[in-house]
């Protein structure tokens, strides 16, 4: 045999070895078989991994208020001034960026807000804001912030995450004093950016993942989760469950990974059990929401249940599978004056795909005497810009809401989210023979007996030779408020239709006419900002 039929045998021979992976003259080796999956009828995603939620999240960043009459400071650390100034001039290039940094009427702040667990992209926050310690700024009192950006706590120039912009808002309505150096832009904060929520294993294993994946995608369609690696799995959040993010994640959580339907049905008449006996009610239903519209069929007998909590439950678990047959138990609940579920009820229909029926509930419950019933009936109708609210923006400043549709008299004034003047009972109108004035003294709503309208007269403070500025208007609290708080603007008859006062002071004055009698109306202020973790 020659040498090269003597190669061409031996590498025939190799290949052969490598392909029946034989050790040509060696034992075979042994295939290294993976470990089964320890997984049952019972076991769930929560069992196997970590379901991580967008949390709430701390932003700060710098920024300038201006608007101020000469309270302000030109005072700033050289590092700061850089930032705002290359920020300033990449937003408004015309702008002469050190004579507005130097000016008295604008002062830098600190600007901190905290986005809200399971925030989407879009969605609104309170920020506050402070003066630069150790400047002479005394007040920020009337002033504007200016666009700013938002980044994460301690990452100074870190991922853009929000931006805030808006007047500032200084609480006048407590019993302290406030400190005019720092104060809140209410709803002044916007989230640019969302994050995902992800499904951590505790072993990673990329058939678990798959495995995990594949049932996500059959329970919400597809899609809504891809296995990144062996141990993560990244989720799109459906549609219906954008703003409510954390509730997802518990659904997540709750999902059994083994879905056959007679295991199925096994883990529903137990849940059920539970959803009608146990003291954790919702935790069992959501993990029959987790199963989905299986469940629909045991969950119909409890809807006559004599326990409301039970009935509330099972009916909101319903509608959030997709089927009305909750909507009527629904409705009772939140009818039911001695129900404690009252307001959880329309809210469940309200962000239902029966969005119309929770606003024909929500339209009713605006007459009822619960105040509690009644804001909440109002704040959802406000969500789903319906027709039972009158609504319109003040000096871009705030909402004024005129609502007919309500037999008690009631101004409600926001201080978190939104600055809105809600007048219940519209159209509200004062006494005659009127005598109001601003705890500082600058502002007087005055009306004498017999008078045909009511006189409203600013005097600006700190400007000499500025004589006082002096309006008329009816005795309609919508027309004193649009008289307080819109902007300057002249027309064809020189006549200024505003004296462009801040939301605080708005309604501050307003709580006074409440108190003094002059609006025969209740008053109640919302709760101010939470903000720090």
């Amino acid at each position: 045999m020659s040498s090269k039929v003597t190669r061409l045998t031996l590498s025939a021979a190799v290949i052969v070895c490598l392909l029946f992976s034989a050790g040509c003259g060696r034992r075979r080796r042994s295939v290294v078989q993976p470990e089964p999956l320890n997984i049952s009828n019972d076991t769930t995603i929560g069992s196997l991994a970590e379901v991580f939620a967008p949390g709430a999240v701390a932003v700060e960043g710098y920024g300038v208020v201006g608007s101020l009459r000469g309270s302000g400071s030109s005072e700033c650390p050289p590092e700061i001034r850089d930032y705002l100034r290359q920020y300033i001039l990449k937003q408004s290039p015309e702008i002469r960026v050190g004579s507005f940094l130097n000016s008295n009427d604008t002062a830098v702040v600190t600007v901190e807000g905290v986005m809200p667990a399971g925030a989407y992209k879009g969605q609104i926050f309170d920020i506050r804001a402070r003066a630069l310690t150790g400047t002479q700024t005394t007040s920020l009192r009337e002033g504007w912030l200016y666009k700013s950006e938002l980044q994460l706590v301690g990452r100074f120039e870190a991922t853009l995450l929000g931006r805030s912009e808006g007047p500032i808002y200084i609480d006048t309505l407590g019993e302290s004093v406030s400190d005019e150096t720092e104060g809140y832009v209410l709803g002044g904060g916007k989230v640019l950016e969302e994050f995902d929520i992800t499904i951590s294993l505790l072993k990673p294993d990329f058939r678990l993942a798959g495995l995990i994946r594949d049932r996500l995608n059959a329970r919400f369609g597809g899609g809504t989760a891809t296995a990144v690696s062996d141990g993560q799995i990244i989720v799109d959040v459906p549609a219906e469950y954008r703003r409510d993010k954390l509730k997802f994640a518990a659904l997540l959580r709750s999902i059994y990974i083994v879905q056959s339907r007679d295991v199925v049905q096994e883990h529903i008449i137990e849940l059920i059990g539970q959803l009608a006996g146990s003291p954790n009610k919702e935790l069992s239903e959501i993990a029959l929401e987790a199963i989905g519209r299986l469940s629909l069929v045991k969950l119909e007998p409890l809807l006559r249940s004599n326990d409301e909590e039970v009935k509330f439950l099972a009916a909101r678990c319903m509608l959030n599978l997709g089927s009305d047959k909750g909507l009527e138990a629904l409705r009772e609940v939140a009818r039911n004056q001695d129900s404690v579920y009252r307001i959880e009820a329309l809210e469940a229909v309200v962000r239902s795909e029966w969005r119309q029926e929770g606003a024909s509930l929500a339209r009713l419950l605006l007459r009822e005497d619960d105040i509690d019933v009644k804001l909440a009936a109002y704040k959802n109708l406000v969500a789903l810009d319906d027709i039972a609210i009158i609504s319109e923006s003040v000096g871009r400043k705030f909402y004024m809401d005129q609502i007919t549709q309500s037999d008690n008299r009631l101004i409600y004034v926001s201080r978190s989210g939104e600055p809105r003047i809600a007048l219940f009972g519209a159209p509200l109108y004062c006494r005659r023979n009127i005598f109001i004035e601003s705890e500082n003294g600058e502002i007087t709503i005055n009306a004498a007996a017999g008078q045909e309208e009511v006189t409203i007269i600013l005097k600006i403070s700190g400007r000499r030779n500025v004589p006082p500025i002096r309006l008329n208007t009816s005795y309609d609290v919508s027309d004193i408020i649009r008289a307080l708080a819109e902007e300057p603007v002249s027309n064809i008859r020189g006549i200024r239709p505003g004296l462009n006062i801040s939301y605080g002071e708005v309604i501050s004055l307003v709580k006074q006419l409440c108190e003094k009698g002059v609006i025969t109306a209740k008053f109640r202020a919302g709760p101010l900002p939470e903000i720090g973790l």
